[in-house]
């Protein structure tokens, strides 16, 4: 006899089926999208995604819970955690219970390969499920930082807020310049390999908690995305890379948005010349606004806040950006991944953009 619902681990690599349970929910998105998927789910070189699906009587998708395996750095050493992304659950099967058993037999799952967390920024609808249900601790929400660059076309935008969140992708060229000295050039994880390297090393003894932000990671999470096009960034000092970017340009509530998925610098180095030429790029491909979101009080958060990102605050946002963690099995000071001022956590660390 087959059972109402069955909870399954999903170890099939046909796409096609989660693509089609995504686009029933969501229409055509990124996550119904087949190349996008087999990417995000099979190409991460922290290891393929855990997926765990609800079959109905007839054993088809009712809904799916997923994580991704990623590593952290935390004290001088690589752990193995997770991020939680892409839960659904078919509207009809809502209140069953499924969220709660296919997470459950997702992180026993997590268990078995030795992944100690999962982290996540849930939507207002599955908040508190992860919360009550799942018991993920909220460590605190992301800050939303902007830089405005055309204020009145902003000003309009407030008038029209029925447009969607995301929009068309806005591509353009960047032309490569050759500089000497202090300057602002297109960032190649190929080409600047050594330099990276070496500035890695650094910027990683200088943080607490953050994505293992590798050169096969950096290849996999920008450059070799197939639907979204990423432009990345450095500045340089006396052939030393001082700081990097990489930035997304498209249409968010009908403003042409410039949002920046990374933005990483040393500390007691001053990012304002670098984040000067950022805003200057995309003025003259008439951005209207620059966007990111970042965890804690760290140097990056100085740095953008003196060269004029403001802070939106909450009461002005059109969703908060809960932070939540839920740790699997208790390591070594593992309590200080429950403070939000621990972590250095970004747009391109969890993938809304």
């Amino acid at each position: 006899m087959v059972e109402p619902i069955q909870i399954i681990a999903y170890s099939s690599r046909k796409i096609i089926t989660l693509t089609k349970l995504a686009k029933e929910e969501y229409g055509e998105t990124d996550i119904s999208n087949e190349k996008y998927l087999q990417w995000l789910y099979y190409k991460n070189p922290f290891g393929d995604a855990l997926i765990t699906v609800a079959l109905d009587e007839s054993e088809k998708l009712a809904g799916q819970y997923i994580v991704l395996p990623i590593q952290f750095f935390f004290q001088g050493k690589i752990i193995e955690g997770s991020l939680s992304l892409n839960t659904l659950i078919k509207a009809e099967y809502r209140g069953k219970g499924l969220f709660k058993k296919a997470a459950e037999r997702t992180y026993q799952r997590c268990d078995d390969v030795d992944i100690l967390f999962t982290v996540g920024v849930p939507n207002k609808n599955s908040f508190k499920g992860f919360i009550n249900k799942l018991n993920f601790k909220h460590v605190g929400n992301l800050t939303l930082m902007i830089k405005p660059l055309r204020m009145i076309r902003i000003l309009k935008s407030l008038f029209n807020l029925a447009k969607k969140k995301k929009g068309a992708e806005i591509e353009f060229t960047i032309e490569q310049k050759s500089r000497s000295g202090n300057y602002f050039s297109v960032f190649s994880p190929e080409l600047d390999k050594t330099n990276y390297l070496k500035f890695l090393n650094r910027w990683e003894g200088e943080k607490n908690i953050f994505v293992h932000r590798s050169l096969e990671y950096l290849n996999w999470r920008y450059i070799n995305n197939p639907v979204r096009k990423y432009y990345l960034f450095k500045w340089t000092e006396n052939e030393e890379m001082k700081a990097f970017a990489v930035i997304r340009a498209l249409n968010v509530y009908g403003l042409r948005a410039g949002v920046i998925m990374e933005f990483c610098c040393l500390n007691n180095f001053s990012a304002k010349k670098f984040l000067k030429s950022i805003e200057d790029e995309f003025s003259e491909k008439r951005i209207d606004v620059l966007m990111t979101v970042l965890a804690g009080k760290n140097c990056e958060h100085k740095e953008l806040s003196k060269a004029g990102f403001l802070a939106v605050p909450k009461m002005m946002l059109l969703q908060k950006l809960p932070f939540i963690i839920k740790v699997h099995k208790p390591f070594q000071d593992s309590d200080s991944f429950l403070k939000g001022s621990n972590w250095h956590f970004s747009f391109g660390d969890y993938d809304i953009f």
